[in-house]
């Protein structure tokens, strides 16, 4: 429980920074078991990885080398496939419940953990 306690730590810190910085603006930022989203309130995951590309362009360009998106559902495969088409290296990490129905994209990375949701967050991340 030690990691599943610093994580969320780390997840209320960036989830403050994330509040702070799209305040006043048409996104969503939710903290979720495994994540934070950030989510145009007009569009799907694919908008809110617009959103946090342009945000970090604007700050550091060179701070922009590899994404990792990590999602429980077919939805936040988008967000992988958003930063893939900007020609950045992009890797998905699906720890949702086993499913055939997510198109792969020749330019994500697809990893798929043996465990599921938060257990399969942390599964991935220890190896990492």
């Amino acid at each position: 429980t030690v990691v599943i306690d610093d994580f969320r730590e780390e997840q209320l810190v960036l989830l403050k920074l994330y509040q702070t910085a799209f305040a006043g603006q048409d996104v969503r930022v939710d903290q979720t078991n495994i994540s934070i989203d950030v989510e145009s309130v007009q569009a799907g995951k694919d908008a809110g990885a617009n959103v946090i590309y342009h945000w970090l362009l604007e700050r550091d360009p060179q701070a922009i080398g590899h994404f990792i998106s990590i999602g429980d559902s077919i939805s936040d495969y988008e967000m992988a496939r958003y930063f893939a088409h900007q020609g950045v290296r992009s890797t998905f990490v699906y720890v949702g419940k086993p499913t055939g129905r997510i198109e792969h994209h020749d330019d994500v990375e697809f990893v798929i953990t043996s465990q599921q949701y938060a257990a399969g967050v942390l599964e991935f991340l220890n190896d990492y």
